[in-house]
């Protein structure tokens, strides 16, 4: 049996959306790419990040 990790690392994205969904995607992929980096191992994003209301 895997033994569970006593530590998991949340990234957490949140950000102004913009009109453009290519641009809205572009932005949070990169922000994920930056937490992973950082070592995030969850990564959340807020209720529609691709687009506004």
């Amino acid at each position: 049996m895997e033994k569970v990790p006593e530590k998991v690392t949340l990234g957490l994205l949140q950000h102004s959306c913009r009109p453009e969904v290519a641009a809205n995607l572009d932005y949070c992929l990169k922000a994920v790419e930056n937490a992973a980096q950082d070592g995030a191992q969850i990564i959340c994003t807020q209720e529609l990040f691709a687009s506004q209301y």
